[in-house]
């Protein structure tokens, strides 16, 4: 039910024919990492361009007294970008959508992935 009451707010790709999308869909890097990505959508050349994690919590937390997307989220995000990165040329574009259908990108850039992957 939480799935069909997004879905209705996702805007699709203007063009049907040069993208598709996927739902609940593994991905994984062959290794140690993986996770179920709600909703991709991938270009002509099968490449994944966008990722939206769907949440039905509060995504936010307070750092002092600015409202910031929770790290844990992030984090998530940045290890499904490192798994695409690693069998694509590019990280796709990261997103979080809240159940009330808004949509919040998550920039994901190398140096950060690095950073926390290391971790792992």
């Amino acid at each position: 039910m939480l799935r069909k009451s997004l879905l209705k707010e996702i805007k699709l790709p203007t063009s049907k024919f040069d993208k598709s999308i996927k739902f609940e869909k593994w991905i994984d890097d062959g290794k140690d990492i993986g996770g179920r990505v709600d909703f991709m959508i991938l270009n002509e050349n099968e490449e994944i361009e966008e990722i939206v994690d769907f949440k039905s919590g509060n995504i936010f937390e307070f750092k002092g007294k600015k409202k910031v997307i929770k790290m844990a989220y992030i984090l998530q995000l940045a290890l499904y970008a490192h798994i695409v990165k690693s069998k694509q040329l590019f990280y796709p574009k990261c997103y979080i959508q809240d159940i009330k259908g808004n949509k919040y990108e998550v920039e994901v850039i190398e140096e950060f992935v690095c950073k926390y992957i290391k971790e792992f």
